[in-house]
């Protein structure tokens, strides 16, 4: 048995439930109702890594260099950690950041 990416590849069945080849999260009423929610939180902290850190690989390591070997179990996992470097791209204003006062008018502190 081995894991072959390849057989997915023009295929249109996604884990929404809707296909009954591929039902991780059930499928109909019985489906996991935070299955949106988790999709969605999913994307949005994937998004926000890609957006706020510039990543590289670590001195002396070329793509090409990478071990791409996995590990069976219940997953597949690579059978080496990935290592990158991730180096912060937004610089936020230094400082605590205050929320604007709706008690106070401007200027009176």
């Amino acid at each position: 048995m081995s894991f072959k990416p390849e057989r997915f590849l023009g295929s249109k069945i996604d884990v929404k439930g809707q296909h009954y080849e591929l039902i991780p999260f059930g499928a109909g009423r019985r489906m996991c109702v935070g299955l949106p929610l988790g999709h969605r939180m999913m994307h949005f902290a994937l998004g926000s890594l890609l957006h706020e850190f510039d990543w590289e690989l670590p001195n002396g390591v070329s793509p090409k260099s990478i071990n791409m070997d996995e590990s069976m179990g219940a997953t597949a996992r690579k059978r080496d950690s990935l290592k990158v470097c991730g180096q912060v791209m937004l610089m936020l204003a230094p400082g605590p950041l205050e929320p604007p006062s709706i008690l106070e008018p401007e200027g009176s502190k």
